[in-house]
């Protein structure tokens, strides 16, 4: 099997090197660069490119910085790419970043879809979303390792509510990621249901969310930065009833979330909004409606959907459904050899 280099775009316990380590940890003749450092993560690709001259390239995430290098290594050797994203980075870039920046995003996802050789999307809504832009392409879910993270299925004593992820500010509607839960536990306290939150993730905005829990006097346990990917499903069996916020538009129509395989194999209670790939995989009950980019009700929404579960609690034994879903969709032994019977058939 011809050697493959396997960039990504974050470090080991990010979400990128996450599903990195997971589908390539049983294929053979691989070289992984996460970017611990940036320094030297981008020495590592200058001397992976340009002076082994790997030949296959598989993007794990979009980074900047290493498409220009494979742009340029393009020009002078033959290369073959492969690019495995659960975005379309030109939308996602217009939410926080300059226009500049994001105009330059934008040429390079183009220059990605014209040039690689097979685009692994992680949903099937974005699939069918770049089938005309793209000559290859095959859906590689989001998992989770099923065999450790089934063995977590506790729920914590009290209700507790919670979100795990990558939190900053959408810079087109203003919205804080991560506030939906302080917004859901300000709507049950209106209920007078008793509640606390827990947000656990990485992102620039943790001063804004404290500040927000302070001034609304609701009890949040903030878990800053990643947590190792095996003590993972320990935090996670502090949540009750775990919310996934895709907004209803063209950054979250094509998403499910990283987040839900991990909530599904744990057993929570997992409140999304209705963007397509989460109403594929969620009961009717679990799914509330959310208005474009910003909808201001929905915190109201999930507070109301949580107070008619407590009353009605027959409905809260079926939440080791999710078991068997993550098992069937999500488990990342299957997933990685659908990914080796890909790259076999299509880029070895």
């Amino acid at each position: 099997m011809e050697k493959i280099t396997v960039l990504v775009s974050g470090e080991k316990e990010s979400p990128d090197g996450i599903r990195a380590f997971y589908l390539f940890r049983d294929i053979n003749n691989i070289n992984v660069i996460f970017r611990e450092n940036r320094l030297f993560y981008y020495l590592a690709v200058l001397h992976a490119l340009f002076f082994k001259l790997e030949r296959v390239v598989y993007f794990v995430g979009f980074d900047t910085i290493c498409i220009i290098l494979a742009m340029l290594r393009s020009t002078f050797f033959p290369i073959k790419i492969v690019y495995d994203t659960g975005d379309l980075q030109c939308e996602l870039s217009r939410s926080f970043r300059s226009r500049f920046f994001t105009g330059l995003v934008c040429l390079l996802e183009n220059w990605l879809f014209r040039n690689a050789s097979l685009v692994i999307p992680r949903t099937e809504t974005l699939r069918q979303i770049l089938m005309d832009k793209v000559e290859e392409i095959y859906v590689i879910r989001d998992g989770v390792d099923f065999e450790l993270y089934s063995q977590y299925t506790a729920i914590p004593e009290g209700i507790v509510v919670g979100t795990t992820g990558t939190f900053h500010r959408d810079m087109r509607t203003g919205r804080i990621s991560g506030s939906e839960v302080i917004e859901v536990l300000i709507e049950l306290k209106k209920l007078g249901i008793e509640a606390r939150g827990l947000i656990a993730g990485e992102g620039s905005v943790y001063r804004i969310l404290r500040k927000m829990s302070r001034d609304a006097g609701v009890e949040v346990d903030f878990v800053e930065g990643w947590t190792e990917y095996r003590r993972f499903p320990e935090l996670l069996q502090r949540i009750t009833f775990a919310i996934n916020l895709q907004t209803n538009d063209a950054i979250g129509r094509v998403r499910l979330g990283g987040k839900i395989p991990p909530f599904l194999a744990t057993g929570r209670y997992i409140f999304s909004t209705d963007v397509p790939e989460c109403v594929k995989y969620l009961k009717p009950e679990f799914i509330v409606h959310y208005r474009g980019s910003y909808d201001r009700d929905f915190p109201s929404k999930v507070a109301r959907r949580i107070a008619y579960l407590l009353e009605h609690r027959g409905k809260m034994n079926e939440r080791m459904l999710g078991l068997s879903i993550a098992e069937r969709y999500f488990d990342y032994r299957k997933l990685s050899r659908e990914l080796k019977n890909i790259l076999r058939s299509k880029v070895l």
